[in-house]
């Protein structure tokens, strides 16, 4: 005859050196001879058993139940790996009768520095993965022995980087009068308009520039990029047909990238639509 299944209350402090799995495994187990009810861990020991059933009336007998999983209602998984610690330790207090365990786990030191230093030395900083290993006294004197001794504190001075150099300005700037809408095409009136960059260009044959067109911001990127920069080639060929080597000129288009106003009314985007006269770099306006 088998006893009545039990319902043991049991409280242990458990100290270890691995996290509780999600749930562990009980032998529940009634021994008559020895009138004392147990619950057995696997892979834990338990101690300060609290005796809550009866005893049974047959003596020398023995009951030996199933295995029984006792979930946990704290039970994080870890499992070794670069990105934790061998050293951790565990200490917490363990409710196995109710299911419940309440614990915390903290990482031994040396390890974090081991961690953050192979962090470190993976992000191409050797140097201040060395010194982290250092801050451990055992590291230090075996760096000593070996000759390499652990790099100390330096004095850096602050290099701050140098100022960024403004833009040179357009020697020229025209508006969109020299275009129809979304077209590339020079309307009549740009003779006029474009015979200051011509008299430029002829009055110093050593000056190279570059023609750059600009839109606003109407249309998708793609096609704005490719109408400025039709825009300016259009403007290198005028001043080709006009005498001015070719090598001299180049044609870039910014397409809506480069605004010099703002592009929510009428008139900024009528600013935004133009095309500039650039010197090259390298070249002399003498």
């Amino acid at each position: 005859m088998y006893p009545r299944a039990l319902t043991p209350v049991m409280a242990s402090l458990v100290f270890g050196t691995s996290v509780q799995p999600s749930f562990a495994y009980a032998d529940e187990s009634y021994d008559l001879g020895g009138d004392s009810a147990r619950l057995g861990a696997d892979g834990y020991e338990v101690t300060g058993v609290i005796e809550t059933q009866e005893q049974s009336a047959q003596r020398g007998a023995s009951y030996h139940g199933p295995r029984i999983p006792v979930p946990t209602a704290y039970s994080p998984r870890i499992v070794a790996s670069e990105d934790t610690c061998m050293g951790s330790r565990s200490f917490g207090l363990q409710l196995a009768g109710f299911g419940v365990s309440f614990g915390t786990t903290w990482q031994d030191r040396q390890c974090m520095r081991i961690k953050n230093a192979r962090q470190l030395n993976a992000l191409g900083y050797q140097r201040a993965a060395i010194a982290l290993l250092c801050q451990d006294d055992e590291v230090f004197d075996a760096m000593e022995r070996a000759g390499t001794p652990c790099p100390g504190l330096e004095l850096v001075t602050f290099e701050p980087p140098p100022p960024e150099v403004p833009a040179e300005p357009p020697l020229i700037s025209f508006d969109d009068v020299l275009f129809d809408f979304d077209r590339a095409t020079l309307r009549p009136e740009a003779d006029a308009i474009l015979a200051p960059a011509l008299e430029l260009l002829q009055a110093d044959p050593a000056m190279a520039v570059e023609i750059e067109g600009h839109t606003d911001w109407i249309g998708s990127d793609g096609y704005n990029d490719g109408l400025s920069r039709r825009r300016a080639q259009a403007v290198v060929e005028w001043l080709v047909a006009r005498g001015i080597e070719r090598e001299r000129i180049s044609a870039v288009g910014r397409g809506e990238s480069e605004p010099v106003a703002t592009n929510a009314t009428a008139a900024g985007r009528q600013l935004n639509r133009r095309v500039e006269v650039r010197r090259r770099a390298g070249t002399s306006s003498s």
